[in-house]
């Protein structure tokens, strides 16, 4: 069954990783002015993609080592209203970067983040959500050498993934311009964060917030609400 949107549908039972909260969120949360050119890292069945292009007027690259979710994304961008801004790509993003083909105003992505633990038994979700295909050192070099001077990198993570993260971004020039710590349910820990790094040479101060998703009855927070409505059908 497809996913339905406000402006847009998305398939998604083919795509290694379905539509889920986190990559709703990071595309709401992501400042996507100014970018005429954006990459999304991962993408999927084409969601962030999709919702970026909503967002903009951007010229969109996505790119998939998973070759189900690309010929899905394609056919989720074919079906939108933006399907001449859209193209995905079979390739990893370090295979992207050693093209040195173009550079982005914009990289945005939600990308495997388990380092040390089981794999799954279905090896596309494995790839997913398992960063042995893009360790956290890959992608801080790969993202280095594709996003121009100025740019933005925003990324969702579990907390303590994106601290290693984070390490690797810094090493290679990046600066953490935000922080936006993501709690579940009023009264509980974050569990996700979002951060965007910015490659300048200016000084930067990180500034940081945070969010909660649900409130203690289950039901979703104003700002929740708020900021995902020109997404879900039912805000």
């Amino acid at each position: 069954m497809d996913f339905r949107f406000k402006q847009f549908s998305v398939k998604h039972q083919k795509s290694s990783m379905k539509v889920g909260t986190d990559a709703v969120l990071l595309a709401a949360v992501a400042d996507v002015n100014g970018a005429n050119h954006i990459l999304d890292a991962g993408t999927g069945c084409g969601v962030i993609a999709l919702a970026c292009a909503q967002k903009s007027s951007a010229t969109i690259h996505a790119v998939d080592i998973h070759e189900p979710s690309v010929k899905e994304a394609l056919e989720n961008f074919r079906n939108s209203p933006w399907s001449g801004r859209l193209k995905a790509f079979e390739l990893s993003l370090q295979q992207l970067a050693a093209q040195e083909a173009q550079s982005y105003d914009l990289i945005i992505s939600n990308p495997p983040f388990f380092q040390q633990s089981l794999a799954s038994p279905e090896l596309s979700r494995h790839n997913a959500r398992h960063n042995d295909q893009l360790p956290f050192r890959d992608f801080a070099s790969a993202t280095s050498r594709l996003i121009r001077k100025g740019g933005s990198v925003w990324v969702i993570l579990p907390v303590t993934e994106s601290g290693f993260l984070t390490k690797e971004m810094l090493k290679v020039g990046f600066s953490e311009n935000y922080i936006l710590n993501v709690i579940p349910v009023k009264g509980r820990k974050p569990n996700r964060r979002i951060a965007e790094y910015r490659n300048s040479e200016d000084v930067i101060f990180t500034r940081e917030e945070e969010i909660v998703i649900r409130n203690a009855d289950s039901s979703y927070t104003d700002i929740y609400r708020q900021l995902t409505k020109d997404f879900y059908l039912n805000f």
